[in-house]
């Protein structure tokens, strides 16, 4: 039997792991997970420590973008997702926007999951990330878009 599709839309290079990290390294093994970066995180911020994480002190942004790829690769590698199932597409970090929508869309019709996990319209409980917000919103829009062409104008239709 085929293993159930997750796809799990995360703004940025590190959401995934912060806000979904003990579901995704829960049902790893369970299903197929498949994660859609919005941005790469090119400008985010660096929290330099102690550990595993990769050290530098850019702020350049496509080299802090390559950096967080590499983390975000590292992180999923340990959350139990394969590298061919985690996708990065190119949104502007602290620009994500209705444009979002369309590269959602396609996502979920090339994946076909039976589930997806992704912020509401509210984000997060920092307002003032509003990507996280603006991940949310185009996520809930591509849905009612691909149910709407594939099963008719929801607004006329009665739901028991």
């Amino acid at each position: 039997m085929e293993k159930p599709r997750l796809l799990v839309i995360s703004p940025h290079p590190d959401d995934e792991s912060f806000y979904f990290g003990g579901t995704l390294i829960k049902y790893a093994p369970l299903a197929q997970i498949y994660l859609l970066f919005l941005t790469r995180g090119e400008k985010g911020k660096l929290s330099l420590s102690k550990g595993e994480r990769i050290i530098t002190t850019t702020t350049e942004p496509e080299t802090l973008a390559e950096l967080r790829t590499k983390e975000a690769l590292i992180a999923t590698n340990i959350l139990g997702i394969p590298e061919e199932q985690v996708i990065f597409e190119r949104l502007p970090d602290s620009g994500i926007n209705e444009k979002a929508i369309s590269v959602i869309a396609l996502s979920i019709i090339r994946i076909n999951p039976h589930l997806i996990i992704s912020f509401d319209e509210a984000g997060t409980t920092r307002p003032s990330n509003t990507d996280h917000s603006w991940s949310g919103i185009a996520t809930f829009a591509a849905i009612k878009l691909i149910l709407e062409r594939d099963r008719g104008n929801l607004a006329f239709r009665r739901w028991l």
